[in-house]
């Protein structure tokens, strides 16, 4: 019968249909959602990085168009308790968390944040934090990973080897897949290397690809100095991502702590207020290593946040707590990804 009636249904109309669809799905999981909102649960926290007004192929996994941003800010207005980090965090450490309470955060500091997300968080009324890497902010340049993506995007080369992690990498170029895919995979890399290597690495590999170094800036913009005391008086709290976003596991220990307690002091330098939260760069077991979390407690920091896909039970390290990444998606797509189960039933 279904398959009959789409027969009839023009192929202009067919992307709203299934638009109105998808919404009244994700109303009804929301509305089970809210059957048992005052259930204890786990921590839930979001993590975006960049919202665009227009996000190309390249910029899929970072990057959140600005049409949607607003579609999830609503749908999270109504449905859910969108709440700041500094209170939320200590109602789930006294085990009161429930269901419908939710943060949001957003990583790196990327200049979109103060012009796209910001307006339409205070249009809906919703606290966020924005962890700031703060080097970058400092010294006005794209963050190295950006530089990466940057560099696969635009060169003219088609192909490119080199040697790293003990092996020959070979990448191809010669679609704008190609170029995405191999950037990952360099990345991948590049994150596993130790911090000297890794910066030997890039200074070669900014030679290799012949694109002029400046350009990058226009398509990865970081907060500056302003911008983020902005940010700030619009009731957006601001958190630090240590000075350079390099993966922790791979440093020193005492680089390590200084990355931690130097883009604290910078941040607080900045806006004349205590930082007092802290999220991982990369935010992998495997990027934060064993020593970073008591860096980041001796550097003062309450907790900290990791992109670790779990429910934060209560119980959890307040130093690796984890946050769900949320992505492009739609109504639907989002109302899915922020299903939350109580601990007990899902064991």
């Amino acid at each position: 019968m279904i398959q009959t009636l789409k027969q009839f249904v023009p192929s202009a109309a067919k992307p709203r249909i299934k638009g109105a669809l998808n919404d009244f799905k994700a109303q009804r999981i929301a509305a089970g959602q809210a059957a048992s909102a005052e259930k204890v649960c786990g921590l839930k926290i979001l993590m975006y990085h960049r919202i665009k007004a227009q996000v190309d192929d390249f910029d899929r996994v970072l990057s959140v168009p600005a049409a949607q941003f607003e579609k999830q800010m609503a749908y999270l207005k109504r449905w859910y308790e969108p709440m700041p980090l500094q209170k939320l965090i200590p109602l789930w450490q006294e085990g009161k968390a429930t269901l419908r309470q939710i943060g949001i955060t957003f990583d790196d500091g990327y200049e979109d944040n103060l012009q796209v997300a910001a307006p339409i968080l205070n249009k809906y009324g919703i606290p966020a934090t924005v962890f700031v890497t703060s080097g970058c902010m400092q010294r006005q340049e794209a963050l190295w990973t950006d530089q990466v993506r940057y560099l696969f995007k635009h060169t003219a080369r088609t192909r490119y080897e080199i040697d790293l992690g003990g092996r020959r990498w070979k990448f191809k170029m010669g679609t704008l897949e190609e170029r995405y895919q191999s950037s990952k995979v360099f990345l991948g890399q590049l994150k596993k290397s130790p911090n000297e290597l890794c910066r030997r690495t890039l200074e070669k590999f900014w030679l290799d690809m012949g694109v002029p170094m400046q350009t990058v800036w226009e398509e990865a913009k970081i907060l500056n100095w302003n911008q983020v005391r902005d940010l700030h008086k619009l009731g957006i709290t601001i958190g630090a991502h240590t000075v350079n976003h390099p993966p922790l596991s791979k440093m020193r220990v005492g680089d390590a702590a200084w990355e931690i307690r130097e883009s604290k002091r910078v941040l607080e330098s900045c806006i004349q207020e205590p930082v007092n939260e802290f999220a991982y760069p990369f935010g992998e077991m495997d990027q934060i290593g064993e020593h970073a979390p008591t860096l980041v407690h001796e550097a003062g920091f309450p907790w900290a946040l990791a992109v670790l896909e779990k429910d934060n039970p209560p119980g959890t390290d307040p130093y690796l707590i984890g946050r769900r990444y949320a992505g492009p998606w739609d109504t639907l797509r989002f109302s899915e990804a922020l299903l939350w189960k109580p601990r007990e039933e899902s064991q």
